[in-house]
């Protein structure tokens, strides 16, 4: 247990050089292992929160997208993610079960390893990049889910 503790904090000290080093403002929650930072897109701002979890040796990126979902059918943006994860490398894009908050997802193990900076390197990249390309698509996805809803209640 005591390794996984050392592993745990060498991994969250290593998020925090890798930010600092890239001058990103970050907040760091060290009883919750969690590191909050804000990324600017093209379009949008997006809201990162890395969260490293000891007792599954997992790092886990959150990349949050600011979309709203009130008014999505969520099997068709289900369907649309599928596509669109289908087409991605490492990570993937869902929603929380109550289908309010749209997020980009990637994880890192550190079981049987040591975490450097260059995990948190590649995480942020895929994070961003993703993000950044998928961000419009999905943002126009939703809106003509919407759009199809509101003609669908008109034909009644």
């Amino acid at each position: 247990m005591a390794l996984t503790a050392v592993k745990s904090a060498n991994a969250y000290k290593a998020l925090c050089r890798v930010l600092e080093r890239n001058e990103i403002i970050h907040e760091c929650d060290e009883k919750n292992w969690c590191v909050k930072c804000s990324i600017s897109g093209n379009e949008t701002d997006f809201q990162f929160a890395f969260v490293i979890e000891p007792s599954k040796m997992l790092i886990k990126l959150y990349v949050f997208l600011d979309i709203d979902l009130s008014q999505t059918s969520i099997p068709e943006l289900s369907f649309a993610l599928c596509v669109i994860n289908d087409s991605l490398s490492d990570g993937h894009f869902c929603f929380d079960r109550s289908g309010t908050s749209l997020y980009f997802k990637i994880t890192a193990s550190f079981y049987n390893s040591f975490t450097d900076e260059s995990v948190f390197e590649y995480l942020l990249s895929v994070g961003a990049e993703s993000t950044e390309e998928y961000y419009s698509k999905i943002k126009g996805i939703t809106e003509k889910i919407q759009a199809y809803k509101i003609m669908d209640r008109n034909l009644y």
